[in-house]
This record gives C-alpha cells, structure tokens and sequence, in this order.
C-alpha cells in the first residue's frame, strides 16, 4: 500500500515484486506468481481464466480484514499450506468489529468470484454507506448461513461424523433392546418419580418378567389378554423392587380351566436368602381358587342325566395369604416350606360368574397388608404376624437351621421385595397388573 504526495493510498504489488530483506509473506522469484496470503482462490487453484477484477475485490477485502484484526484472514506455516487455507478455509469471525463492518469485509472474501462486489465502486459505496449509518447492498451472515457454509467446505467429514454418529446410535440402539432389564428400569424410573406403572396393559404381555417358580406356557386368550396355564406351581416375577415402602399392586383376573383346589392370584415381598450352594425364594403370596374342575362337571352332568331331580353340588372357594420359602432350591428333596398368614371369607363357584374377571388388591406397608377382592376388603394382616409365624415355619421346616449355623432366620417381610403372578393347576388370564405408590 503507497501513499503518494497527496496522501493518497495506492496498491501495488499483488505479488509482482519481491525485497530481498523480508521473507515469508513477499514473492519469491523461483515461486508462480502472487503472494500466497493475498492470493483469490481462484489463483490459488491455478484457474487463470477465472483471474479478473473480482480476484483484485479479494485482496481488497484481504488488506480490510488485515486492518481491521492486524493478521491476514489465512496464513500457513509455509506456503503449501497458506494456498491450502485460501482454496477451502473460511476466515476468522472479527470479533470486536461491527456486525456490517464486518459483513462487507467477509462479502469481498466470498470463495466463489461471482458472489463478491463487482467492482471496487461498489465496495467504496457501501463503505461509504456504513460510514453515513445507510442501508448496505449486503447483510450480516445468519449463524444458520455460516452453519451451511461450514458443511460446504467439509462435506467429507461431515459426512464420515453422519455415518459415524448413525452407527454409533444404531449400536446403542441395538444393545439397549437386547438389554433384558432395560424395561424393569424404566419401570423403577417411573416408580421413584411416584407415577403408577402397568405392568401388564390390557391386551398386552408383561413388560419384564422372570420365572422364579416352576415355568409354565404363556399363551393369550380370544380377547389377546396375557395367559399362565401349568398344571404345576408357576411364579412368575414382573417387578423385583417397586422402589417404595407404600404401594398398591393389582390384577384383574380370570380363571380360564382348573381343578378343585386350583389357586391363581399375586405376589409381593418376594427376597431370595442362602441355602446350602444356592439363593431361596421367600414370598407372600394372595391366591384364591375360583376355578372351574372339568372332573366334577362331567361328574354333575352324568349325576344330572340319571337323576335330574337332584341338585348340583356347590363348589366351596376360598381366599388366603400365605408365606412360601422354597428351600428345595437349595437343598434337593426339602420341598417347600408354608405357613398361613390370614384368610378371607369364603365363597361358592358359580356356574355363570367363574368367566368374570375379579380384580384383587394388595396394598402394601412396612406394618400391614390389605387386601381386596371386587372393592371389597376381605384380609388385614400385619406384617409382624407374618414375620413371627415365618420363623415359626422356619423352625418346623425339614432342613433345620442347626444345619446352617450361620444362616438368618428367614420369614421376615419386606415391603420392597419383588412382584409377581402365581397359578397352581391351571390356567389363568390377567390384565390390567400395575403397581402405583401410595402417600405414607
């Protein structure tokens, strides 16, 4: 730049010339012509038919960008590396720099020639338009066009970091579906911020479950609801650890086929303790038998056919809660070990009602169990009792306690211990199995 006597500024050079006492930014003779930090992009990709008055506009806004940060907008540390920057960095923002200033400095420095002024007429008009506060013939750069601009230049690592972040969500994706507790967690999720969680929708199958006891088929009825049928004694866990100490579980349920003494109903306080090279099963468990004996029907019917005068015997039904601990888990041959802990009144099997759904309720506290069938409460059994009368079972169990000095006495309820469903010699459907915390 050359002031003449009148004070005047002059451009020369453009990378003509060269003095020998400065090096790095000046022409080398033995170099293509142009110095590398003033040079457009055009002339730095060897383009020189593109070469022409915008090419003059760039080093312009070269020299403004200079003037106004003190550092040219692209600089290597050598000259390979300076062309480089010029054909596919974006300049610096010029922090400090007044938004329209800076508009006009970065629209001389645009990478394709076209989109620069035409002139420098026109970059002299609308510097004169920023001095006088008018309207500029460009606008400061959006975040969301400097975004773009940025894409433009670095379509290859953009695309290498879409590719890697797709894959990098789709493993995710893939191991957390085949993680099997990931919904028992988004239960206990939904649980510890008091929300009530269904365990099995209407129609639906259980969102987490765990054979504890026993493994029967699971099958659904005409209606798609989640069925249990075994002709052994099937526990299955939906929920280890409901997260609170004050809780309602409920299940509307319906026998579908059974025996007399047949059983189907809910568990809570399930815990595992140790016994000899194994962990046992302890749990409350609230069963009634409501099922419908395919024997004694036959048998009534043939009765019926033969005396028809005579009326079909009643079939006596029953509500109960009691402590199971299966301790032949632990030790082959010792069975399972029971106890009563309350019983609700009973009832008589009803030809026309054994298809109804019942809807039994246990809510849950650290001092007492109630329950309910139908809305109405037929069981209040303190948890101290079951503790007391698990002990007590404990003692008079076929494995002694003698043989497993360092073994605590099992029996003791725990409100937090797991959830579940439970059928003895049958088959049963359930829906609509949630689990809601109550206010203490």
């Amino acid at each position: 730049i050359l002031l003449d006597e009148h004070g005047t500024a002059k451009i020369g050079d453009f990378g003509l010339a060269r003095l020998m006492d400065i090096d790095s930014e000046l022409t080398c003779t033995e170099m293509v012509l142009g110095t590398p930090a003033y040079m457009s992009p055009e002339q730095a990709h060897g383009k020189t038919a593109w070469i022409g008055p915008h090419s003059d506009i760039w080093a312009l806004g070269v020299i403004l960008y200079e003037c106004l940060t003190s550092r040219p907008p692209f600089k290597g540390k050598n000259r390979s590396e300076t062309l480089e920057l010029v054909r596919n960095a974006d300049p610096a923002p010029l922090v400090h720099v007044p938004a329209d200033l800076e508009a006009i400095c970065l629209h001389c420095l645009e990478k394709e020639p076209k989109k620069r002024y035409a002139t420098a007429a026109e970059l002299a008009d609308d510097l004169d338009r920023w001095l006088n506060g008018a309207p500029l013939l460009v606008r400061p750069l959006t975040r969301l066009q400097r975004a773009r601009r940025w894409v433009k230049r670095r379509r290859g690592l953009v695309a290498l970091a879409l590719i890697s972040f797709v894959l990098a969500i789709s493993a995710g994706a893939i191991i957390d579906l085949q993680d099997p507790y990931r919904p028992m967690r988004e239960v206990v999720a939904d649980l510890q911020m008091k929300k009530a969680v269904s365990l099995i929708p209407e129609g639906g199958r259980p969102r987490w479950s765990h054979w504890v006891v026993g493994e029967a088929t699971q099958t659904t009825d005409q209606e798609g609801n989640f069925c249990i049928e075994t002709w052994t004694r099937s526990y299955l866990e939906l929920l280890r650890d409901p997260s609170c100490e004050y809780y309602r579980f409920e299940a509307k349920i319906r026998p579908v086929r059974g025996m007399l003494g047949s059983s189907v109903g809910l568990v809570v306080g399930h815990y595992d303790f140790p016994l000899g090279p194994d962990l046992c099963p302890f749990y409350i468990e609230v069963v009634y038998s409501d099922m419908y004996d395919e024997g004694q029907n036959r048998i009534d019917v043939l009765t019926k056919a033969k005396a028809p005068n005579i009326p079909k015997a009643p079939q006596p039904n029953w509500v109960r809660m009691q402590g199971v601990m299966e301790l032949g888990r632990g030790i082959r041959g010792a069975g399972s070990s029971r106890f009563s802990c309350g019983a609700g009144p009973g009832f008589f099997w009803n030809e026309n009602a054994w298809k109804n759904w019942r809807h039994l309720v246990i809510e849950v506290t650290p001092s007492q169990l109630h329950v309910f069938l139908d809305s109405n409460q037929i069981m209040r059994v303190s948890a101290d009792k079951i503790s007391v009368r698990g002990q007590m079972a404990w003692r008079n169990a076929t494995v002694r306690k003698t043989e497993f000095p360092n073994l605590p006495s099992p029996g003791r309820f725990e409100p937090r211990g797991g959830l579940g469903l439970i059928v003895d010699n049958g088959a049963a459907a359930f829906k609509d199995v949630t689990v809601q915390p109550l206010q203490q």
